[in-house]
């Protein structure tokens, strides 16, 4: 329940510091957000031994070009241990500082490659018992990200540009939180609030609520979306963008399909890839694949190690989205820290279907349990635990409008093409009005003898893919069906 102990310390904390002071409207909407997660992060590491809390946030494999971050964010978890009110008072003005710093050395992409660091630390330290105060650290880094829009409090950033400059979109419950902090004082009166005074004070900002209850279902997915969205950035450019989220995630216990082969062989399997996915990813669509509709597939070059990026749609409850590292052998998905069965299943169902598209392999037992690939899922005969799927290239119109985008997709069967890497040499390129080379493309170019001018960026040399569909008894020149960029700034 909302109204709890931990609450009313939060509620107090609210009072004391939050005070609007006519600031404008977004910069007092985001104090207030920081002020709670100040609250978490303290009674996360409250009554931590010190040595305890430096051993949690001392990261030996961080390269030392993050070091003016784990240095900045370690010393707001010290103060948050040590002073806890000067750190929930300050610390507003301190990840706002941060924020124009990193906005000015364009530095988004070193701050989202720095957060990638830190989560893959994570089970790590869980390991070694640190989990609350790791997760307090990473509740820091979230709340860091969101000073990106403090200018512009109703989107979220959903991706970094190859430019280095961030991916925004509409965000989904902009201002689910604001009603609350308008109930603060009614909250302190009186926690039994009558459903007229909740909904005329949230149907101020859109939201038709009447009860706790009903905000807290509403909160809980913008934080399933606001989570979801902060693990992919890293992944995300103007390519990939092609598994963002469009539909919120309803948190529930889908229905997955059956099991095939254990997950284990999977991963195996994938270790050995035969084919790569074409660079404008993969729709898959299902029939008795239980909640799923359709999966997006896509991969991507990130840290000289492809990733595969996903995201599911289901029947009735949205979207959610994840990826999977095929050098690692690392997933993730909304359901990671959770308690049951549905991260390994949908991790089970993913890899089965980029086995099915990436590799080689004979079905010899289970037959009528495999996912049988058609044309037409319609009218597809399938055995009654047996999900139907038809592989797609998604339609992207050059010009005009699409009359009918599905029926216009073509049929995906790795099969079918021949692939060809060819390399494309690195460029000078102009980058977009008020956008500027990141450094590492200005470092780059300088090796090589480059000066880069204002407005001009430097795209390293990279290896291309050239599908070229199979002919039978033909010996004219192949068409060339899709290329695969993986090269980065």
């Amino acid at each position: 329940m909302i109204f709890d102990t931990s609450f009313k310390n939060l509620l107090l904390m609210q009072t004391k510091y939050g005070k609007r002071k006519g600031m404008p409207l977004s910069n007092w909407i985001i104090k207030k957000r920081t002020l709670s997660i100040a609250a978490v992060i303290i009674s996360r590491i409250a009554k931590t031994d010190f040595y305890e809390l430096e051993m949690a946030i001392y990261f030996r494999n961080i390269p030392k070009q993050y070091d003016w971050f784990i240095k900045s964010y370690a010393m707001a978890m010290e103060e948050a241990a040590i002073h806890p009110e000067k750190f929930a008072s300050g610390l507003d003005d301190y990840l706002k500082e941060h924020c124009i710093t990193i906005e000015k050395e364009l530095w988004y992409r070193k701050f989202y490659d720095f957060c990638v660091l830190i989560l893959k630390e994570y089970q790590a330290k869980c390991k070694q018992g640190y989990k609350s105060i790791v997760s307090a650290y990473i509740s820091l880094l979230m709340q860091q990200a969101t000073y990106f829009m403090r200018t512009r409090i109703e989107d979220t950033i959903y991706g970094i540009t190859e430019a280095g400059q961030p991916l925004f979109r509409k965000g989904i419950y902009p201002y689910i939180d604001i009603g609350i902090y308008d109930l603060e004082k009614d909250f302190m009166k009186d926690k039994n609030l009558s459903p007229r005074k909740i909904y005329d004070t949230f149907q101020k900002y859109g939201y038709d609520i009447h009860s706790l209850e009903e905000w807290e279902l509403l909160n809980d997915i913008n934080m399933t979306y606001d989570n979801n969205v902060f693990r992919m950035v890293p992944y995300i450019d103007e390519r990939t963008a092609f598994v963002a989220i469009d539909e919120p995630y309803v948190p529930c216990n889908l229905q997955y399909p059956r099991i095939w082969k254990s997950t284990d062989i999977y991963r195996e399997r994938l270790k050995t890839r035969n084919y790569l996915l074409p660079s404008s990813g993969i729709i898959a669509r299902y029939v008795n694949a239980g909640d799923i509709k359709e999966i997006r597939f896509i991969e991507t070059l990130y840290d000289s190690e492809i990733i595969m990026l996903y995201r599911v749609t289901t029947h009735r409850n949205g979207q959610f989205s994840g990826y999977y590292c095929t050098k690692e052998g690392t997933f993730y998905s909304i359901y990671e820290d959770t308690i049951g069965e549905m991260h390994g299943r949908i991790k089970n169902f993913i890899l089965e279907n980029y086995m099915l598209l990436t590799c080689d392999y004979e079905i010899k037992n289970k037959k009528n349990y495999a996912i049988l690939q058609t044309e037409n899922l319609d009218s597809e005969f399938h055995y009654p635990n047996q999900p139907l799927v038809s592989f797609k290239y998604p339609f992207s119109p050059k010009s005009g409008k699409a009359k009918k985008t599905q029926a216009r997709e073509r049929i995906y069967r790795k099969e079918d093409y021949q692939e060809e890497i060819k390399e494309r040499m690195g460029f000078i390129r102009k980058l977009p009005a008020g956008q500027r080379a990141s450094d590492a493309a200005r470092l780059y170019a300088e090796q090589l003898g480059f000066q880069l001018a204002e407005g001009k960026t430097y795209v390293r040399s990279h290896t291309y893919r050239v599908y070229r569909k199979l002919e039978e008894n033909s010996c004219k020149q192949n068409s060339i069906i899709t290329t695969e960029q993986a090269g980065t700034e």
